[in-house]
């Protein structure tokens, strides 16, 4: 399984390891959505930012789901159809 995690605070006032441990989620931007692997090591970093972020277990249909409502490849370009068949 996974975490999906969310990040749901902005980036005024928040800690420098916060932050640090934010951009290594790749939730620089207030609603990204990231998917981890559930280990020891994402649940450490999922508590550090706890005040910062929303976190679930996901399964493959509310990550299919998620990508094909809101996926998107670099540059905003929309995933293709092929692109999100798990």
């Amino acid at each position: 399984m996974a975490y999906l995690v969310v990040r749901m605070k902005g980036t005024v006032n928040v800690p420098y390891g916060a932050n640090y441990t934010l951009e290594n989620l790749n939730l620089e931007k207030k609603f990204r959505a990231t998917i981890l692997p559930e280990n020891p090591q994402s649940l450490g970093m999922l508590r550090k930012v706890k005040d910062l972020v929303a976190w679930t277990s996901a399964d493959v249909q509310i990550i299919r789901e998620l990508l094909e409502k809101r996926g998107r490849r670099p540059g905003s370009k929309p995933l293709s159809e092929s692109a999100h068949r798990l």
